[in-house]
């Protein structure tokens, strides 16, 4: 990767958005807003690490805060069509009475008719691209629990990060996201994803999204004594008819930890289906395993109910399986869900889950 052509690209695109920001600035009274916003998700689960070593056969009841969240966010008006924007967004774990403060997405930035650019901890849109895409988001099932994994791991939700969000033309709207090396030398990042999505070209409100997605890492982002930058591609797509939902997503990474030729590639998708009173869904995932490591391939399975008890609220259940092969420890809990569980190698874990998420 060349680190120093990253850098003069996202801090030309910085200069650029400052500059016009100044040009257009007033010195009238600035107007403010702040909105206070949040949620909790909190479930009960039965869990099992398929550890035969446990003292207690790993099975446990736990329960747990799953990206349970409070956030401040606002903008200021400067000039005509540009707004400073801001957010700071901490986690909040209902189970222990403990959090962070902006250990969740937090920023400062500008939005302008040329596009929206934010610095400061931010999901990468490489991340983004494969959340949108989950049914089974900060649940066990979660597909962060097989997809991305390895070297840095390519979930980030990242440090140090300038994201430039453009605006929207027929349908397609570009994110790139550049970290900054921050003092040490090949310790950036470069991130970026394309998106269309379309309702209008369809009828019965039909809609249909896609996406691909491109990351790759500095050496040392990875680890002091790596051979390998890492890399990854994704290609996500959903479509909506009628009660029906879908969606689909693969991946491919490159050289992962580092070492080269060490790729490994996953795939995967979901349906939905409302039925009135609830939603019901499933999900399969699929690693083909890392190159080189023998037995490392990995298989997710979940399926659950969703019911809507107002706009804001929502009850589910949720039963997860992820099966490994003898030289695989994947689990399906964790990627958003708090209290996860560690099998021993070619163990299948699983889970059911009970929750609630209230949105204000």
């Amino acid at each position: 990767m060349s680190t120093q052509k990253n850098k003069q690209i996202m801090t030309l695109m910085m200069v650029v958005a400052i500059c016009t920001f100044a040009t257009q600035a007033m010195s009238a009274e600035i107007p403010i807003t702040v909105d206070i916003y949040g949620q909790a998700n909190l479930s009960v689960d039965y869990m099992d690490n398929a550890n035969p070593s446990d003292s207690n056969a790993g099975e446990s009841l736990y329960l747990s805060s799953n990206s349970s969240r409070l956030g401040f966010k606002g903008s200021a008006n400067v000039a005509e069509g540009y707004d400073v924007i801001y957010q700071i967004e901490c986690s909040v774990d209902l189970s222990e009475g403990s959090g962070t403060i902006a250990g969740r997405n937090s920023y400062v930035g500008f939005d302008t008719p040329y596009g929206r650019i934010i610095g400061g901890k931010y999901d990468t849109p490489f991340k983004s691209l494969a959340t949108g895409n989950d049914l089974f988001m900060n649940r066990i099932g979660d597909n962060r629990n097989i997809l991305g994994i390895g070297g840095a791991g390519f979930n980030l939700r990242s440090d140090d990060i300038l994201v430039y969000t453009s605006p929207t033309y027929y349908n397609l709207t570009l994110v790139a996201g550049y970290v900054a090396e921050d003092g040490v030398n090949q310790a950036d990042a470069l991130s970026t994803s394309l998106s269309y999505k379309a309702e209008e070209v369809f009828q019965d409100g039909d809609c249909l999204s896609f996406g691909a997605g491109y990351e790759v890492h500095g050496k040392r982002l990875i680890g002091p004594a790596v051979a390998e930058s890492e890399s990854g591609v994704r290609l996500a797509a959903t479509y909506k008819t009628g009660a029906w939902a879908f969606t689909g997503l693969t991946e491919w990474l490159y050289d992962t930890g580092g070492t080269k030729d060490a790729d490994r590639n996953t795939f995967g998708g979901g349906a939905a289906y409302d039925l009135g009173c609830c939603i019901v869904k499933a999900q399969v995932y699929k690693c083909d395993g890392v190159d080189g490591t023998a037995n490392s391939n990995a298989v997710m399975y979940v399926a659950g109910v969703d019911k809507k008890l107002s706009d804001d609220t929502t009850i589910y259940a949720a039963y997860a399986l992820m099966e490994n092969q003898a030289g695989s420890t994947l689990a399906m809990a964790g990627g958003g869900h708090g209290d996860n569980v560690t099998p021993a190698s070619g163990g299948d874990p699983s889970g059911f889950s009970l929750g609630i998420i209230h949105k204000f």
